[in-house]
């Protein structure tokens, strides 16, 4: 998230020092899409890039939208500060970012297009000793209404018929192949399973323990 959100947001170094993690250890940062709240992070408050040895990959159709003057210039004024701070990302990180399209991103990690709440919203599939997780960004952003009705749209989805289109599929996918989730916005500890629940579905969280 970065700066500028509420209070319980934006402690991404924190939460890595925690974790024993540096910074500079980190050697790849793949984009959903180019929201604040999923970029906002990537740079400090004076606009240096908080990871110096990373890679930044972004989505080609992700990029094309909102690197683009005249998607910018014909963008309702209440979106155009989201263009400005996605050149100005792009621009720190200068010749570390890397465009992606579908397939293979990184080792064992394969770029899914999930398009609709962004031109070029990105799902990750990552495989790991014979299992996988989807981390799927923002396919629900509110899971009590979502899951049941994925039909229902969200304020800010770039295109909302092709976004409800894609949340519809992903779940069917992920329903059917009993997969292992990741969403940004859905309650701790946003992993879990999708289920079919009559015309809709329904989330079933990871059981969680503090000794886990």
């Amino acid at each position: 998230m970065g700066q500028g959100g509420p209070d319980t947001l934006g402690h991404l170094p924190a939460a890595l020092a925690a974790c024993g993690v540096a910074p500079e250890a980190i050697g790849t940062v793949l984009v959903s899409h180019m929201h604040s709240d999923h970029t906002g992070g990537l740079t400090g408050p004076d606009g240096a890039i908080r990871f110096p040895n990373a890679e930044l990959v972004l989505p080609e159709a992700e990029a094309a939208y909102w690197l683009s003057e005249a998607e910018a210039a014909r963008a309702p004024e209440g979106r155009r500060r989201g263009f400005q701070a996605a050149k100005a990302l792009a621009a720190s990180y200068g010749d570390r970012v890397r465009f992606a399209g579908e397939g293979e991103v990184a080792p064992g990690i394969e770029a899914i297009s999930a398009p609709g709440h962004t031109p070029g919203h990105t799902a990750f599939q990552v495989f790991s000793g014979g299992r996988s997780l989807l981390i799927w960004g923002d396919v629900v952003h509110l899971p009590a209404v979502q899951f049941p009705r994925p039909e229902a749209g969200m304020v800010f989805d770039i295109d909302g018929e092709m976004a409800r289109a894609t949340r519809r599929r992903i779940l069917d996918r992920v329903a059917a192949e009993r997969s292992l989730v990741a969403g940004m916005h859905l309650e701790f500890p946003a992993l879990g399973h999708v289920r079919r629940d009559g015309a809709g579905f329904a989330w079933v969280p990871e059981p969680w323990s503090a000794a886990s």
